[in-house]
């Protein structure tokens, strides 16, 4: 039940909706180590498959964590939510080098090259920037992709790219240089899709 895994494009329907409710919060950057992180504070939540969820953070990996069909793309957002019981729900986001991206450029300008954390003052950030237009997604359930790799978390990896520049990618690799897990066997495992 690991993540991340190669993520089919003829995935089953079935999957449900996804709806996100994301609002402006203060750019709050971590450089752990492992990935450049941005904590988001206040009520920004999604509604995934009939459940709500409060999102935490969203991060990102260099080249993708998933696959789609065995290819990776350049980026791969992942935002972070727990609901009420505490259980965690991750929205996998692709992005590639065909566009300079405007919302990205606002945090990667602020992006910590060294470890800890950057409050930056009068910048603020909605992840709703950074989501495709259209939230078609897989679902499956997995884990977290850093350690502990913890269990029973539920993945929606949208299907539509979100475009980045080439240069947003090299500078995100220049920090922080393939910082992605190997895909995961399915072991068995379903995965839904919606359009």
């Amino acid at each position: 039940m690991q993540s991340p895994i190669d993520v089919s494009g003829t995935a089953a329907g079935g999957g449900g909706d996804v709806a996100f409710d994301y609002h402006d919060t203060a750019l709050a950057l971590v450089n752990n180590g492992h990935t450049v992180q941005v904590n988001v504070g206040g009520d920004s939540t999604a509604t995934l498959a009939g459940r709500r969820y409060t999102l935490l953070q969203f991060h990102f990996h260099s080249p993708s964590e998933h696959t789609v069909d065995g290819r990776h793309y350049d980026l791969e957002a992942h935002f972070v939510h727990r609901n009420e019981e505490g259980e965690l729900a991750v929205v996998g986001v692709f992005m590639e080098a065909s566009g300079a991206n405007g919302a990205l450029q606002a945090i990667w300008d602020h992006m910590p090259a060294e470890e800890g954390e950057t409050s930056v003052a009068g910048v603020s950030v909605n992840a709703a920037s950074l989501l495709p237009a259209s939230h078609g997604f897989t679902t499956y359930a997995g884990s977290l992709t850093t350690p502990p790799c913890t269990e029973g978390v539920s993945w929606f990896v949208m299907k539509e790219l979100v475009a980045v520049s080439a240069a947003q990618v090299e500078a995100f690799r220049a920090i922080m240089p393939a910082n992605n897990r190997p895909t995961q066997p399915l072991n068995g495992r379903m995965t839904l899709g919606s359009n």
